[in-house]
């Protein structure tokens, strides 16, 4: 069983038979499920194409599915399909959300004219409220995002996901150079903390030692894709 020691936020991306998120803070001790409408529109990571919530699971590989939800809403994640059976041993005050409801999502058309609903923009502020971390909001950690990628808005995509963890984004730019891959750099002494792992397991980062960084921050650079 996972044995959350750091009290961090836990949320997993189920992407098996449409899009379910199941998130709980153990601090707060509460915890919420939400389902995407079916009919919602998802852009397909490294711009595959666009695809409801109810196929994107058939669509490629879990983790590729799962990249593709979180870069569309803005979040960050722990976990990929299943391992959330346990969490009812927590007493943790459990929540069912309807997406609808709440107005987070509005209707639309694609391309083909088919009825599709895509994020309100009511959910960006919404989505920063449910999913930050308590403990690392309380911690005061702080973010730069340099984008080397070429890819148009990628900074700003990421910095969204990085701020729902709880992590302020101080800094957001486009960088130089020809730099390929994604690396993490903190002081040393940060390289086990929870949101450095957390921020190099979403973007399948490696870290660097950057020794002019302050104890409590950090940079994401994006570079080429290998």
């Amino acid at each position: 069983m996972w044995r959350n020691r750091t009290n961090v936020r836990f949320t997993a991306i189920d992407t098996k038979g449409g899009v379910t998120i199941s998130s709980f803070d153990p601090v707060s001790k509460k915890g919420f499920e939400m389902r995407l409408p079916d009919n919602m529109e998802i852009p397909g990571d490294a711009k595959r194409g666009m695809w409801k919530a109810a196929k994107i699971g058939q669509a490629g590989e879990p983790d590729w599915a799962a990249q593709s939800v979180a870069n569309y809403l803005g979040i960050t994640y722990t976990k990929v399909n299943g391992g959330v059976w346990w969490w009812d041993r927590l007493r943790l005050k459990w929540e069912k959300i309807d997406m609808n409801r709440r107005g987070w999502v509005e209707e639309t058309k694609a391309v083909d004219g088919e009825p599709v609903v895509r994020l309100s923009e009511t959910w960006k502020m919404a989505s920063r409220e449910m999913f930050a971390s308590e403990i690392i909001s309380q911690q005061g950690w702080t973010a730069g995002v340099i984008n080397s990628s070429g890819e148009m808005g990628l900074a700003a995509k990421t910095a969204d996901r990085i701020e729902s963890m709880g992590v302020r984004v101080a800094e957001v730019k486009t960088g130089q150079g020809s730099a390929k891959g994604c690396w993490v750099e903190s002081l040393n002494k940060n390289k086990r903390e929870m949101v450095v792992k957390i921020i190099m397991a979403n973007w399948k980062c490696k870290w660097k030692e950057n020794p002019q960084l302050g104890e409590k921050e950090l940079l994401l650079f994006l570079g080429l894709s290998l």
